[in-house]
């Protein structure tokens, strides 16, 4: 890393290509003795390791992303640890298309209702895992369709679960509606989302229309069988 000490003991670096971030930042900790600081930087990395913490299980999951990407933001601090300098920090990185690699999956479903619905009757919409479901590790997903077969079988936390499993986005959309029809003779259409951006779409009904978009590009559409 080359450096720079200014007044206040502020110091600014520029890390030499194929560094390790966190390991160059320890390292500079250890020879400047600092025990205790703040980090900020922004710049561009070849590939990352992210860490995150789930509060309820109390452990970390690594999150590996083995592509370039940008790095919006970068803060932390500097502290000691059994008597060594470490470094705590939080990142957030972006990729071509603009998506943010630190922040959550989400699925939202809206409904047009079903024609001479039962008084009192639920649909799929509003219920999660049927009608839309979202996993930060794996998927999110909205599904369309004739509501009560799409509830018994949890259709949506259904087709969520084969990504994690493995498989691709547009594999598991696929999946999920020939499980419906297979299972229970049920119409409906699905729209997947991973955190790598990748889509899945597929419906057994007559036609879905369709729409999805990036910070730089959009497409829509109507799929007909």
């Amino acid at each position: 890393m080359n450096i720079t000490v200014t007044a206040g003991r502020k110091i600014i670096g520029r890390l030499v290509k194929g560094e390790d971030l966190l390991a160059a930042l320890e390292k500079l900790a250890r020879e400047h003795a600092i025990t205790l600081g703040e980090v900020r930087a922004i710049g561009a990395v070849s590939q990352a390791r992210l860490g995150y913490y789930s509060q309820a299980e109390r452990q970390y999951y690594l999150i590996e992303l083995d592509r370039p990407l940008e790095i919006i933001s970068l803060i932390g601090n500097i502290s000691l640890k059994d008597e060594k300098p470490m470094v705590h920090a939080h990142i957030t990185l972006c990729d071509e298309e603009g998506r943010d690699q630190g922040g959550h999956l989400a699925a939202g479903t809206s409904t047009g209702g079903t024609l001479n619905k039962a008084p009192g009757r639920l649909g799929d919409s509003s219920l999660i895992g049927c009608g839309c479901y979202a996993d930060n590790r794996s998927a999110a997903v909205s599904t369309t369709g004739w509501g009560e077969p799409i509830m018994k079988l949890v259709l949506g936390k259904w087709a969520v679960d084969q990504v994690e499993a493995g498989r691709p986005p547009q594999q598991a959309a696929a999946a999920a509606i020939r499980y419906l029809r297979r299972r229970l003779q049920g119409h409906g259409g699905l729209i997947l989302l991973d955190p790598r951006g990748r889509i899945g779409l597929a419906h057994s009904t007559p036609r879905m229309a369709w729409a999805w978009k990036t910070a730089r590009r959009q497409a829509s559409g109507i799929q007909l069988r």
